[in-house]
């Protein structure tokens, strides 16, 4: 009875092991234009990164062995296990000791846990490959690891192989386990690493001035064009500051279904991508009201205030659980979303993800979590991926993912609001050398999700980071072509330099207008008219600089605003007056922007018609006072006057040679 039963239930499994690949074989097919844009972009701006992603997964592959290991076998042996981790494996504070002492708690505890799984595969970024098969390969050599160990005696249940979600371009998957399965699981071939499916929480108008956003709108760099994903609670799209922001939805909840608390997808689903997915969860939790106000800072636009890229567009996804009356977000759940958003890449122009979310205290690098592969996939295609540092007030740590070292991870500062000094790191700001950038957080006005008209004010590096996210899509609409590590270097570069009283590490604070005029560029030519008015000299000037002759074409002109004027020249003919054009302004708004102007010089006759007045018939005189601009008459027949204003103080009418004054006279 015993072997009818393994055989009928062996016999389902692989049912439903076909089901999963067939679903994940039809996610393989790839925007043909794949492979031309990024030979484009690394040809042009990305070589650099694409070196260094190359450089960093060749090392960390390096100590991959060929023959298939086990994480028992990396445990047992002291060199593979310091080859690997870095770490010695008699050290029970090493990472991977650590993991596995906190997993076999939980599962003591609670009798089933989920966990994320890294196989044992040389995984490369897809943005570093130059052909559309290279990736297609990559994809299928992980499902081709993948499919034996489900097959093998890890997957006893048909429980366990419901909660497997396979992730479509990363060299990890995630499922459920219980104490008999995780033995299994250590000793399985082809599994190198392991993490717990863990828990993050929220990490929650004077603000864009302050960065420079008003200002790179009054250049014309206002984000148009560009999207931001927020991976957060949701976004209430019909709000008012946020109508017509969002273009793409999607939700993943609870795990797939296997994690410990209720879907805040709507319907109860656990994964959507439908219209209405990213709506906000329900506003009775009052972190639901969190990714509006996230989503209001990036891209909101009102009458009277804005968010920082006012005219870009968002990707809502919605990542949070109810655990037990409490709002937290999967670690897997977490990766889906960043995977949904690298499937749109040819979709959208997308400038940055923001995650402004966080847990646990990482005093180094992190970069053995799983979501660094999926973060490095978004950074080899150009999309930033920007973290909160965290609310804890830790000084020497950040809370993760933001210790991810590809990740762009933001501080918070003050921006003077609530009395606060501003330009001070704030207190409960999570601060270490890790941390990219910083930006306000403190006193933040934005949207929320109880109505279409509701406004509140927050403070957390969650505010922090939505402006460093929508900071990458003003840059971006300058400089279509930025990679990632130029908006950053430019971010960094030229913010101000900020102090942390509490441990003396000096960030920058984001100054957006002064990055965009470190590498973006335009032109401008101006045309004169006529051809008489140039031949005797007639030429403009940008900003009172040099003369230019009619056509010249100044190059390398930073991003900015630039007054054109022209300059003042005599007519041959006495009789005849050129009148010089009127001032004109135009702005370079994006890399390579090149402006064409004219300029044209009227020609008239001089003015020869009667000054008369006192209405004699006769011309007059004028008398101008030039140390204080006063203004006089003296009539030609010295008896008709046009009141007081025309004597000076004595009662005289002021003659030519009256000390202190000029004369014009008109005729």
């Amino acid at each position: 009875m015993f072997l009818i039963i393994k055989n009928l239930i062996t016999a389902f499994l692989s049912i439903l092991i076909i089901g999963a690949l067939s679903s994940l074989n039809a996610s393989y097919e790839i925007n043909s234009s794949l492979n031309n844009e990024l030979i484009a972009e690394y040809e042009t701006e990305g070589s650099v990164l694409k070196d260094i992603l190359i450089s960093e997964y060749q090392n960390a592959n390096n100590i991959i062995p060929n023959e298939q290991i086990s994480i028992l076998d990396i445990l047992n042996s002291s060199a593979l296990y310091a080859s690997m981790t870095g770490e010695s494996n008699t050290n029970a504070d090493s990472g991977i000791i650590q993991k596995l002492i906190y997993i076999t708690d939980k599962l003591e505890t609670e009798g089933s846990v989920s966990v994320t799984l890294k196989l044992q595969y040389k995984f490369y970024p897809e943005g570093t490959f130059s052909t559309e098969q290279e990736v297609l390969e990559q994809r299928q050599q992980m499902i081709d690891i993948l499919v034996p160990i489900i097959n093998d005696k890890m997957l006893s249940s048909v429980e366990m192989l419901q909660s497997i979600q396979i992730y479509d371009t990363i060299p990890y998957f995630t499922l459920t386990l219980n104490q008999n399965n995780f033995w299994n699981l250590l000793e399985s071939n082809g599994i190198i690493d392991i993490e717990l499916n863990d828990l993050n929480e929220v990490s929650l108008t004077q603000s864009s001035p302050l960065i420079q956003a008003t200002t790179s709108w009054d250049n014309a760099i206002t984000g148009a064009g560009q999207v931001v994903a927020v991976l957060d609670t949701g976004v209430r799209k019909s709000h008012a500051f946020l109508a017509n922001k969002v273009v793409s939805e999607a939700c993943y909840s609870n795990a797939g279904g296997w994690g410990s608390g209720t879907s805040l997808c709507p319907g109860g689903w656990t994964s959507m991508t439908s219209s209405g997915a990213g709506v906000n969860c329900s506003t009775s939790f009052s972190a639901c009201n969190h990714g509006t106000h996230v989503a209001g800072i990036i891209a909101g636009k009102g009458a009277s205030f804005s968010g920082v890229a006012k005219e870009s567009k968002i990707i809502a996804i919605q990542i949070f659980t109810n655990i037990g009356g409490q709002i937290l977000t999967y670690t897997s759940d977490q990766t889906k979303g960043l995977e949904r958003v690298y499937a749109l890449r040819n979709s959208y122009s997308i400038a940055s993800v923001n995650m402004s979310i966080g847990g646990g205290k990482h005093t180094s690098y992190c970069n053995s979590d799983s979501r660094k592969a999926i973060i490095d996939n978004l950074l080899s295609a150009g999309i930033a991926t920007v973290i909160a540092a965290g609310n804890d007030g830790y000084t020497n740590a950040v809370s993760a993912p933001g210790c991810i070292q590809s990740a762009i991870t933001v501080g918070a500062t003050s921006d003077g609001g609530w009395g606060r000094t501003v330009d001070t790191v704030d207190s409960y700001s999570n601060s270490a050398s890790m941390i990219d950038l910083l930006a306000p957080g403190s006193a933040i006005y934005s949207s929320i999700a109880t109505s279409n008209t509701a406004y509140s004010t927050y403070q957390g590096t969650s505010m922090a980071a939505p402006q460093v996210a929508g900071a990458f899509a003003l840059l971006k609409s300058a400089k279509n072509s930025a990679t990632v590590a130029e908006s950053l270097n430019a971010l960094q570069t030229s913010g101000k330099s900020v102090t942390d009283s509490k441990n003396g590490i000096v960030k920058r604070r984001i100054k957006i207008h002064d990055a965009t005029l470190q590498f973006g560029t335009g032109s401008i030519t101006v045309n004169i008219s006529p051809a008489g008015a140039t031949s005797i000299g007639a030429k403009w000037t940008i900003d009172g600089s040099t003369w230019n002759n009619s056509g010249t074409e100044v190059t390398d002109l930073p991003i900015g605003t630039y007054s054109i004027t022209f300059k003042s020249i005599i007519h041959s003919n006495n009789k005849k007056v050129w009148t010089t054009p009127s001032s004109q302004s135009t702005i370079i708004s994006f890399d390579g922007d090149s402006k064409s102007l004219s300029g044209t010089y009227s020609e008239n006759d001089k003015d020869k018609s009667l000054k008369d007045f006192n209405g004699d018939g006769k011309s007059d005189i004028l008398f101008r006072n030039t140390s204080n601009g006063s203004t006089y008459i003296y009539t030609m027949d010295g008896s008709t006057y046009s009141g007081s204003s025309v004597k000076d103080s004595s009662g005289n009418i002021p003659k030519p040679s009256y000390s202190g004054w000029s004369t014009t006279l008109i005729f």
